[in-house]
């Protein structure tokens, strides 16, 4: 699991778009395909929330081509496809900080096509390949000096910044989209053995963390210079 200082050395090495990607998954604990998958129609920026309503996978072609799919929806003729999320409790809203918002404003202004559709997506307005999506990543933490970790480790950093929140388990059931209880309290209970003295300690450098990954950097870290 990455500390917050390495997610903002990362965060600095990295184009627009995984900047957004990064950062959504800090803030969010959502899983890799859900934030793949997230479309512009999922954000309600009236209200300031995140709706999670599918997933982007990599599915064999073969099995697509011979039907063994339903209620997929196949993306061209690639190997990508949006289904529905896992779960009822995957299909869920995430609160969207006000920083977070604004990035990600700021990242659809700045995608060449106004007609475009994922948020997170490529040059030709496709989404990010989930397979090519750690090769950017891994080669901003080389650079920036970090340990190498993924959205999954991100995931995890949530919920260890829900423990030394105070929240309780069912809070961080509905965010995290977990089928059962039991799942998060797995996760509970290794944050808390693993890392819950030294977030406890550090909560108030912890949760600053997100709003200076959003807005100004960390203060100390070269090289984090983050767009407001």
């Amino acid at each position: 699991m990455p500390t917050p200082e390495e997610v903002v050395k990362t965060f600095a090495e990295l184009p627009a778009t995984y900047q957004g990607l990064l950062a959504t998954s800090a803030v969010t604990g959502a899983r890799r395909g859900e934030l793949l998958g997230l479309k512009w129609e999922d954000i309600d920026w009236l209200n300031s929330l995140i709706q999670i309503r599918r997933t982007l996978q990599r599915l064999p072609k073969s099995l697509l081509e011979d039907g063994m799919f339903r209620g997929v929806d196949r993306l061209g003729t690639t190997g990508l496809a949006l289904i529905g999320p896992k779960s009822k409790r995957a299909r869920r809203t995430i609160e969207m900080p006000p920083k977070l918002s604004e990035l990600l404003k700021t990242l659809r202004a700045t995608q060449k096509s106004r007609e475009t559709t994922f948020v997170f997506q490529n040059e030709i307005g496709q989404p990010l390949d989930p397979d090519g999506v750690y090769d950017v990543i891994h080669a901003a933490q080389d650079k920036a000096g970090a340990r190498q970790f993924g959205l999954h480790g991100l995931r995890h950093l949530y919920s260890s910044l829900l423990v030394a929140s105070g929240a309780d388990v069912k809070f961080a059931q509905d965010r995290l989209g977990h089928a059962s209880a039991i799942t998060t309290l797995n996760i509970y209970t290794h944050a808390m053995s693993a890392h819950g003295r030294e977030y406890a300690a550090a909560v108030e450098a912890a949760f600053p963390f997100v709003s200076n990954l959003l807005a100004n950097g960390q203060e100390g870290i070269p090289g984090a210079v983050i767009p407001n």
